[in-house]
């Protein structure tokens, strides 16, 4: 099994590592990305299919192909920001801004299909069914929206007691929690009330679900606790087992990996992989560290995909039958069109029927025809990223000619501002497992 981990900074740093679980011995974690991709803050990343995204207080998002490891370009919604994103089977993004709103786009052309008016407070987090035609949001108010997605419509807006600061799925979407306060709240679809309260003795910061009936929580108290949601269980006999001191300092963020593999991150810039076993057989349940990195960054953000990434030779094969299809399609219809467009003029130069009918331009003919290309330009010109290295992950650093507001799949200024290469530092050194950062950074 492999899975995708991303990773924002308080620097504007995105980093990216697969995880291989199903390895016996050895490394778990291998870093696929590292670059300087913002000059604010990371407030929120993303990832599914090939594709990560990432939102920063610099007011715009960018796009990574994981597969070919390039840095696509960036998007703007809200001259507020963007405050939280989600992405859907790598097929369409979901986003939240300060300003209350949130949009739609697709990544074939990373279009904005809509935009709706949600929290009028602004939006704080976002969180897409399995099934991607509902959504769940909450904002800075207490309230919380469930979306139509297949109408880009809110049908239904739930009071809260307090203002909520993240939300999730389960896993196979049979259930749904938010975190507000010191407390994690489970909610019964059924009734539309709380199925459980799992309280905590301070703050709690981050959750995710393992299966439909557990989740590990964790917070300031630097605690991971799992929980069983199982129907019939008084909130006091939930809490399975505790892993305390998981972090130095507070749990920043957790996420899925898998049924038993989950990650979390900690502001002191650490990442560690858990392997959670459940009660059985008379044994108790416990969660034991698998792996972990000391990145040495403040990190603020942590998404996963637990489905991993498209093989270079799948992904070279898809992309190969999309072109011929697209080539197909393009010829067909111009020498179509063109028959069309040449039939009544046929008709009316010939006096008899014996005149030779009027041929359309072949395809071939037409290839080189302005016009006559069946790819966008913009897509074809994303900016590559350095190679990878095999002892470090190179941070690509934008500079003070950065450009914080480029247009949209625009490739960045270099540092230089003359168009040449960037200056890159190194930042992840896999052989000493830690950060190395340039003394200029």
């Amino acid at each position: 099994m492999s899975a995708v981990i991303v990773i924002g900074t308080y620097a504007g740093h995105v980093l990216a590592f697969t995880v291989h679980a199903d390895r016996d011995a050895g490394r778990i974690l291998a870093p696929i990305l590292g670059l300087k991709a913002h000059g604010g803050s990371v407030r929120s990343v993303c990832t599914s299919g090939r594709f990560a995204v990432s939102a920063s207080s610099d007011e715009t998002m960018s796009v990574f192909d994981l597969v070919k490891v390039v840095d696509l370009g960036q998007l703007y919604q809200d001259s507020r920001g963007v405050s939280t994103v989600a992405m859907y089977g790598g097929s369409h993004l979901l986003t939240g801004s300060d300003g209350g709103r949130m949009a739609i786009f697709r990544s074939s052309d990373w279009e904005e299909l809509t935009s709706m008016a949600a929290h009028p407070s602004g939006v704080v987090d976002v969180a897409i069914h399995p099934s991607g035609r509902l959504a769940l949001s909450v904002g800075k108010e207490p309230q919380l929206y469930t979306w139509n997605l297949m109408r880009a419509k809110c049908v239904l807006k739930r009071p809260l007691d307090a203002p909520a600061t993240a939300v999730r799925w389960s896993p196979a979407g049979l259930g749904c929690a938010l975190l507000s306060g010191n407390d994690v709240l489970v909610l019964d679809l059924s009734s539309d009330g709380i199925a459980a309260k799992l309280a905590h003795a301070e703050r709690a910061l981050a959750f995710d679900y393992l299966t439909e009936t557990l989740l590990v929580s964790g917070g300031e108290d630097k605690v991971l606790r799992l929980w069983d949601l199982s129907a019939g269980l008084a909130d006091g006999d939930r809490l399975v087992c505790t892993r305390a001191n998981a972090h130095t300092v507070r749990v920043k963020a957790i996420v899925r990996l898998g049924e038993q593999l989950l990650g979390t991150a900690s502001s002191d810039g650490s990442l560690k992989l858990w392997r959670v076993t459940p009660a059985a057989a008379g044994a108790p349940a416990s969660i034991e560290q698998v792996d972990g990195i000391e990145l040495g960054v403040r990190i603020t953000c942590l998404a996963a995909s637990a489905t991993g990434l498209p093989s270079r030779k799948a992904d070279k094969a898809q992309a190969k039958a999309r072109a011929q299809n697209e080539g197909a399609m393009s010829g067909k219809a111009a020498h179509a069109a063109d028959a069309e467009a040449a039939a009544p003029m046929a008709r009316a130069e010939a006096p008899s029927s014996k005149a030779p009918p009027a041929r359309a331009p072949t395809a071939k003919k037409r290839a080189g025809a302005p016009g006559a290309q069946t790819v966008p330009a913009a897509r074809a010109k994303s900016a590559a990223r350095e190679p990878r290295s095999a002892e470090a992950v190179h941070v690509v650093s934008s500079g003070a000619n950065g450009s914080s507001k480029a247009q949209k799949r625009g490739a960045r200024p270099s540092a230089s501002g003359d168009g040449g290469p960037r200056a890159s530092v190194s930042i992840v050194n896999l052989k000493k497992r830690r950060c190395e950062r340039d003394a200029g950074q």
